[in-house]
């Protein structure tokens, strides 16, 4: 991130602990202050946020609060992966194939290990979170915000666990589609999103199958 530090939480990957993580979307995403950042502020060129206006105590989000979200974040289990229809499994079955041979797997990585840590029931875990947790240049078609490590144009792979639950895609949430998430990729993801643009549509969809079931 911008201080230096090795970081994996947020779409730029900017934040380098879970607390720091949760901290800055009660601060950034919710406007509320937090022990280390206790004074209102506006964004911009707003004007600031005149004296008296927020009867609240600051900091509004105590430190106790900022752990007690950052434990339960930690200790979410991932969804487990959908189970195939028997007449689908084939295709699924295909389209896990491609996923690695397009190269989708290069940064999509489908399995991390995690650190030792204090607690035994994530300590060295293995989780199926398809992201690398890296940032990536994605090219001009999906620019969008800087951050203080990270250009427009990069984003940190989007992990696809779950992916089958949302509805929309993209950090921006421009894509309504898996199909046409993928075929907006650039930049070093480009030579895997030509290759899936020349397939069929009927190969093209064992990959969708696929990605249907994370």
């Amino acid at each position: 991130n911008g201080a230096g530090a090795v970081a994996r939480f947020g779409r730029k990957a900017d934040h380098a602990t879970l607390l720091d993580f949760v901290e800055a979307a009660f601060r950034l995403e919710m406007g509320l202050t937090t022990p280390s950042h206790p004074v209102e502020s506006s964004a911009g060129a707003a004007p600031e946020v005149p004296p008296g206006s927020d009867p609240a105590a600051e900091p509004e989000v105590s430190l106790e609060v900022l752990h007690a979200v950052a434990d339960f974040v930690r200790f979410l289990a991932p969804p487990a992966p959908a189970v195939p229809a028997p007449e689908s499994r084939a295709d699924v079955e295909a389209g896990r194939a491609l996923f690695d041979s397009l190269g989708c797997s290069v940064c999509h990585v489908r399995t991390l290990r995690a650190g030792p840590a204090p607690v035994a029931a994530i300590s060295g875990k293995s989780v199926a979170l398809y992201s690398d947790l890296l940032l990536h240049d994605m090219g001009p078609e999906l620019s969008g915000t800087c951050a203080p490590g990270a250009g427009v144009q990069e984003w940190r792979t989007e992990p696809l666990l779950g992916l089958r639950y949302r509805k929309t895609f993209l950090h921006d949430g421009r894509a309504g589609r898996v199909l046409d998430a993928v075929l907006l990729h650039g930049g070093e993801a480009r030579r895997a999103r030509d290759r899936f643009a020349a397939l069929d549509r009927v190969t093209q969809e064992k990959l969708i199958r696929f990605l249907d079931t994370l």
